[in-house]
């Protein structure tokens, strides 16, 4: 088996720039794994800047497409980029939760001094519709006082 050689800092440069920064092609056009590539990545500032400078065009280039179908109504683009951009001026998406049919949370603590076992909760909580427990206070069904 022939010994591996190092590759090259300009060689994997050259290949990133091919590959548009992706590093699964990159290591392809090596011929070396992609572990090796990340490897180098993380030792090699030079080599990261060029990575992030390719990824931040690639944005860029996306960016401009978004644009151009914003301009054209592309209604997708319009609701992506409200979603995204629009968000400070009150674009987003919220849930509303309706709380009107919902029993309210009650808490146990238990009132020993000394501390529960493992298995006994310190606080449970009950959330959503459960059966009715009734009312201490309320009249029995059927009569009224």
């Amino acid at each position: 088996m022939k010994p591996r050689r190092r590759i090259s800092s300009i060689e994997i440069e050259r290949a990133l720039r091919a590959a548009d920064g992706i590093v699964v092609l990159t290591a392809k056009k090596l011929g070396v794994d992609p572990s090796t590539i990340r490897r180098r990545l993380r030792a090699e500032p030079k080599l990261r800047e060029v990575r992030d400078e390719l990824v931040e065009s690639f944005v860029d280039l996306a960016e401009t497409q978004l644009r151009r179908l914003v301009k054209k109504g592309n209604l997708g683009a319009v609701i992506f980029t409200l979603r995204t951009l629009g968000r400070s001026r009150g674009y987003v998406e919220r849930q509303e939760v309706d709380m009107a049919n919902v029993e309210p949370i009650r808490f146990y603590i238990p009132k020993k001094q000394a501390l529960p076992d493992d298995e006994e909760p310190l606080a449970t909580i009950a959330v959503g519709p459960s059966p009715k427990e009734p009312d201490p206070e309320a009249p029995p069904d059927g009569n009224v006082h």
